[in-house]
């Protein structure tokens, strides 16, 4: 009678899907981690849009203090519909900076 051994499967590297962004050690298995490039994308977003809000408001009249208060954090921000496009653009880009590097130190030392 003839026994088969049992053997393991390997399994080659470049079947194995590629993690996310989130590396394994940064995160316990009963913590959370947060999404690098989701929050990223998402305070873009919001920074962007809290521009345009406030330039068509300030367009209508109303918000002047949080106009003066753009122009003076934003480089490249007027009141004017090429300066609000371009200080959108500044702001969606701060964000997207500073929600990357949050979420980055987040799952960095959270323990």
């Amino acid at each position: 009678m003839v026994t088969r051994r049992k053997t393991k499967r390997s399994v080659s590297k470049a079947s194995v899907a590629p993690r996310a962004s989130m590396s394994a050690a940064s995160c316990s298995t009963m913590g959370s981690c947060w999404d690098n490039h989701a929050l990223a994308y998402a305070l873009a977003a919001i920074m962007a849009a809290k521009v345009l809000v406030v330039s068509v408001l300030g367009f209508m009249g109303y918000a002047q203090g949080w106009v003066t208060m753009l122009s003076s954090y934003l480089m490249s921000y007027s009141s004017t519909l090429l300066g609000t496009v371009a200080g959108m653009a500044e702001a969606a880009l701060y964000g997207l900076v500073c929600g990357f590097v949050l979420s980055w130190f987040y799952n960095r030392f959270s323990a």
